[in-house]
């Protein structure tokens, strides 16, 4: 960390990352990661023994709640050396200026839907992947004379 920077420009930061949504979207991605972990995981063990189920529910909640606990200790750290990134760029009265036109609420609204939109974009993106996989796959058959390997 760059110990050069201030507890002004450290505090400015930080309610910056605050109302531009890092810390939310910080804690959303945690929380999407911590889950596939414990699924995975927990998959794995219903795979081999089915009659775990009611005993695997309830330490996969213990799990998560274990996690997000000792997430919380690092979040503060992460969100400091973000801070110290933006430090790097932007005054205190810049980063006054960005946290009052990120209070429009207007835009505290999109930086609320951001997750929502990004997660209905991305499955739009599927979508598209997939008639695009289609497509290319239609194009080869033609291209080889309808013969495949596959």
């Amino acid at each position: 960390m760059n110990m050069t920077t201030t507890q002004a420009e450290r505090d400015v930061c930080l309610q910056f990352l605050e109302v531009c949504g890092t810390r939310q979207m910080l804690a959303n991605t945690t929380d999407q990661v911590m889950d596939a972990i414990v699924n995975a995981h927990f998959d794995g063990i219903l795979h081999e023994s089915p009659h775990l189920v009611h005993k695997v529910a309830e330490v996969k909640v213990q799990a998560l709640k274990a996690m997000q606990i000792g997430w919380a200790q690092y979040e503060m750290e992460l969100l400091a050396a973000l801070g110290e990134i933006y430090a790097q760029y932007f005054s205190v009265e810049e980063m006054e200026e960005m946290i009052e036109l990120y209070q429009n609420p207007t835009l505290q609204k999109m930086v609320g839907l951001t997750p929502q939109l990004q997660a209905e974009g991305s499955s739009v993106g599927r979508l598209i992947g997939e008639k695009a996989g289609e497509m290319a796959g239609k194009i080869l058959q033609e291209m080889l004379g309808g013969e495949s390997d596959a």
